[in-house]
């Protein structure tokens, strides 16, 4: 029969210990009451709960409870889901024979005897359409999710995003993007921007033209490019950001003799920065995804004086103005193509990672290439004696 402690879960968790996590009496008292609740788990004869396991507190609903840590185990299990679409996806065989492997990876997971598949309890699974649903306590839960995500990191489709971005201002450089080239074709995704569409999908050789374009015309900045590999499914980051230091706020001590004070300090960030959430379809040809674009930019540090501040000292806080751009676009695209996201006359000016400074207002041209990524035949192209067998070379003969 459990027994109970009432206590705050705040000092509990102030000394290192996790909820629902069976762990044993400390040996020291960490917090009153812990002499008492070490008595009460020495008190009980081992043989009055189970022959082989020894005591164990865990927190449970607030309060502390004193068992087995099978019976812990048993009172904590719940049942969570698990999405392995992306791991069926990237196996070129068959997915059948792919859940089964799973499956058994997973009713593996040590301690074994837990899992019903090898007799034991509260531990089990089943699937049903790629949806992994697991019964267990919250130690096995974090274990399988580990596996998982260890998994997914080296079998799991991935999708590597490559971004940039183009600061244009006039008409000069429109002029030039849209301009014939050798092929006889004109540049329709640039047109389209130009008659307000937000997005459009744009070939390699109108990317080609954009690009060229940046290039040449005083009036466009184009940024370092921002990269990402996420897996399948998953969302990613990245960002090229500068740091700034400005005097945030002043401390004040004040003593019998006299008071003194001392400027603080804090950083602020300015730059370019992107978050990217994808899966691919079902037949592998495309990436849905959410892109999320921004660029920051540091307008000025203010500064504002300090008014307690005695006479002979000049004290003075400061507080930065930041101008910031953002949006979020929701497409499909196929495999390594690009999509063209533009803005108008955003952001009163822009300072590149090289500190070269970029005058607004300006248009912001965003290109972003989404990549499907086979890890494993990645593995091959990198690594070819993997496939190989070493016996047709003569090794070892």
């Amino acid at each position: 029969m459990p027994w109970y402690y009432k206590t705050k879960i705040q000092e509990i968790e102030a000394i290192g210990i996790e909820r629902d996590i069976a762990f044993s009496p400390p040996t020291t008292d960490p917090m009153p009451g812990w002499p008492l609740l070490t008595m009460l788990c020495n008190g009980f004869s081992i043989g009055q709960i189970h022959p082989q396991e020894e005591v164990r507190f865990a927190l449970l609903n607030g309060a502390v409870r004193i068992s087995t840590e099978s019976a812990l185990k048993q009172a904590r299990a719940e049942s969570r889901q698990y999405d392995i679409h992306p791991l069926l996806r990237a196996d070129m065989g068959d997915p059948g024979e792919t859940t089964d492997q799973i499956l058994a990876m997973v009713r593996n997971t040590e301690p074994r005897e837990e899992w019903a598949a090898h007799g034991g309890r509260p531990c089990s699974i089943s699937e049903d359409d790629g949806v992994l649903t697991v019964r267990a306590h919250p130690q096995m839960h974090r274990k399988v999710t580990t596996m998982l995500k260890q998994l997914g990191e080296t079998r799991a489709l991935q999708i590597n995003c490559e971004v940039r971005v183009i600061l244009a201002k006039g008409e000069g450089f429109y002029d030039d993007a849209t301009m014939r080239i050798d092929l006889g074709e004109r540049t329709d995704a640039v047109r389209k921007i130009r008659q307000g569409a937000a997005s459009a999908p744009i070939s390699d050789i109108e990317v080609a033209v954009l690009l060229q374009a940046a290039r040449n015309h005083r009036s466009a900045t184009m940024l370092a490019p921002l990269r990402t590999t996420i897996i399948d499914g998953q969302s990613g980051h990245a960002q090229g950001m500068r740091k700034v230091r400005y005097v945030s706020h002043i401390m004040t001590t004040a003593t019998e003799r006299n008071t003194t004070y001392e400027q603080g300090t804090d950083h602020v960030e300015f730059g370019q920065s992107m978050t990217v959430d994808g899966r691919i379809s079902e037949d592998g040809e495309s990436v849905m995804f959410t892109f999320r674009p921004m660029l920051a930019h540091l307008k000025e540090i203010k500064r504002i004086p300090f008014d307690q501040a005695p006479a002979n000292q000049a004290l003075f806080m400061e507080q930065p103005v930041v101008e910031t751009w953002q949006t979020e676009v929701t497409a499909t695209l196929p495999d390594k193509h690009v999509l063209l996201v533009s803005s108008n006359q955003v952001l009163s000016g822009f300072q590149t990672m090289d500190r070269k400074p970029v005058p607004g207002p300006f248009d912001v041209l965003v290109l972003i290439k989404p990549t499907i990524i086979d890890p494993l035949e990645e593995a091959k192209l990198n690594f070819p004696g993997l496939q190989q067998n070493p016996s047709q070379f003569n090794i070892g003969r």
